[in-house]
């Protein structure tokens, strides 16, 4: 079971620490589960300063947000696969805010997928469509990440009818990473789907608090 914490563009390195403060102290009161990886994806900037963070605790992974198309060379502002590979884990991609507001395509996205797998990185791979899922091509070594767009940023998840229903027209061995308005809230039903194998949490992971009753519902 995955539960990967999405900070998108929040939280500065105050912030961070604050956050990772609180996190580590309340973990100590759990018995560790070590088949729930708990992945955080923070912003650039802030990779090796969450890494020396979490570093001591064997279950918790660091995530890029995105990553760039291409393998090196002169593109300003990109950051490639290579350069992230001493911090991260996991990298998110083709997130529906990214193919929405920068036009990120299929195609960019399997070069994406291409580039992070030969850095020994794990794609986290977002679709909100059937047409996305069956673009991707290399679907064994990656996670997919369902996010239904008019759940995202909302307040309800989608219903296990409707996941269900969209997990059914893949036909895919592959599970299924929700994303789209977890809360803790809604957590525990949406496991009772037996293809569910973990969680992308956007706003209901900014706040210390409320992630970690995401991740006490879970260690259950």
């Amino acid at each position: 079971m995955y539960l990967i914490a999405n900070f998108k563009e929040n939280l500065n390195s105050d912030q961070l620490n604050e956050y990772f403060d609180c996190f580590t102290s309340k973990i100590s009161s759990l018995n560790v589960n070590t088949n729930l990886k708990i992945i955080f994806c923070p912003s650039y900037p802030f990779l090796e300063l969450v890494k020396s963070k979490i570093e001591s605790f064997p279950n918790f992974y660091i995530g890029a947000q995105t990553v760039s198309e291409y393998e090196i060379g002169s593109y300003t502002g990109e950051v490639s696969a290579s350069q992230i590979s001493d911090f991260c884990s996991y990298c998110i991609v083709g997130h529906s805010e990214r193919r929405k507001n920068k036009g990120e395509t299929n195609a960019q996205v399997n070069n994406k997928i291409n580039f992070l797998l030969k850095s020994n990185i794990k794609p986290i791979v977002c679709v909100s469509t059937k047409d996305e899922f069956d673009s991707i091509e290399n679907k064994k070594n990656v996670l997919i990440a369902y996010e239904p767009v008019e759940n995202i940023g909302g307040t309800a998840a989608a219903s296990n009818d409707s996941i269900r229903q969209f997990y059914n027209t893949l036909k895919t061995d592959n599970g299924l990473i929700y994303g789209g308005s977890v809360n803790y809230g809604n957590v525990e039903k949406i496991t009772e789907l037996d293809f569910i194998e973990g969680f992308l949490i956007g706003s209901a992971s900014l706040k210390c608090e409320d992630f970690f009753k995401l991740l006490e519902i879970l260690y259950k």
